[in-house]
């Protein structure tokens, strides 16, 4: 029998007030052994443990060793405008918090004033704390007939708000992340998001383990 238990999560129900795609913490256990989080209004892929010694090594799993995670996860994006450069891109400014306590926002920290400018959105925003390293890569995307691309991109061990600050900090926030720059949507509260695949290697199982969610809605009904 699977140690992990994985389920399909709709964007309308926050997993955590202030939660990220993270790992969980010691104390997830009290919430039915949550394995990672989802930002508000990402919906998707969440795995759950059975039981504590299955935790206990998933989350070994998914911290990973020397900063890399042994667990990859696929998302899907609708962003604004067209992802510059040629594709795969990698995006890998380290992040920190908001100067702005209040704000909830992650920025960004770019190595020179020509990056700072080069996207459109945030500009030489002001940060507290030490910037951890964070990698996100966007793998292909498909323009669409409103002039917005729907992306496909992967991370392994991600931060607070990664795929949505690393985006936007290149010009093409998320549509309807009105956080990080994006025009609200017009039909939906949130934005387009989500967490499409999980792939590890399964320690008890010894094989591979994929695990893909539906196809949302915002992707089924896309025109290109």
């Amino acid at each position: 029998m699977l140690e992990q238990l994985a389920g399909s999560y709709p964007e309308v129900l926050p997993v955590k007030e202030n939660s990220g795609d993270a790992p969980a913490d010691h104390s997830r256990w009290r919430e039915g052994y949550l394995l990672h989080r989802l930002d508000n209004w990402t919906s998707g892929v969440l795995l759950f443990a059975r039981n504590q010694e299955a935790f206990e090594t998933f989350r070994s799993l998914i911290r990973g060793s020397a900063g890399k995670s042994a667990v990859e996860k696929e998302y899907l994006a609708c962003v604004e405008g067209r992802i510059p450069g040629s594709l795969p891109v990698s995006i890998e400014y380290p992040m920190a918090h908001s100067s702005k306590r209040s704000s909830g926002k992650m920025v960004a920290v770019k190595n020179s004033p020509e990056e700072e400018i080069s996207g459109s959105f945030p500009w030489r925003e002001k940060y507290r704390g030490n910037p951890r390293a964070a990698k996100t890569r966007i793998l292909s995307c498909s323009v669409s007939r409103d002039g917005g691309s729907i992306c496909r991109i992967m991370i392994s061990r991600g931060q607070r708000h990664q795929i949505r600050c690393h985006l936007a900090a290149i010009g093409c926030p998320i549509q309807g992340d009105t956080l990080y720059g994006a025009a609200p949507l017009k039909q939906k509260e949130g934005f387009l998001l989500q967490h499409q695949k999980i792939r590890f290697f399964h320690p008890f199982l010894q094989k591979e383990i994929i695990i893909e969610a539906p196809m949302p809605e915002w992707v089924r009904k896309a025109r290109f």
